[in-house]
């Protein structure tokens, strides 16, 4: 910048816009990389295997499956939504409590999971 102001004081003010350009193109790039890395926060992309999740989940006593999983966010900052299947029969209260395992398991197995939502549901019917 202190070029373009050298070179418009000595008879070159074509240096002032040519060096406006190049900031220009530095924030434009900076702006790029900024959008390139939010994009696939914003768009919901997958962070975590399913099958990963699911295997955890299905080591937990008295799970009968699970669906529906989505993750989203950061590599190190991940939030998991997914429906795990318990007996229809099951007390809610009992059925709450499993839930809890399944989300602490989940956390203490993927320290980069911030938040857990885990939907109660009976098995599909068959």
């Amino acid at each position: 910048m202190i070029a373009a102001l050298a070179g418009a004081h000595a008879g070159l003010p074509i240096l002032d816009p040519l060096a406006a350009l190049v900031v220009a193109g530095f924030i434009g790039y900076a702006g790029y990389q900024i959008a390139l890395t939010t994009m696939k926060i914003l768009s919901d992309r997958i962070v975590m295997s399913e099958s990963d999740i699911e295997t955890v989940v299905m080591s937990v006593e008295g799970v009968l499956g699970c669906h529906h999983i989505r993750t989203r966010g950061s590599v190190d900052h991940v939030f998991l939504d997914l429906h795990v299947w318990f007996r229809g029969d099951m007390v809610l209260t009992d059925a709450h409590a499993l839930s809890h395992d399944v989300k602490d398991l989940l956390m203490a197995k993927y320290p980069q999971i911030a938040d857990t939502v885990i939907h109660i549901e009976p098995p599909p019917a068959a």
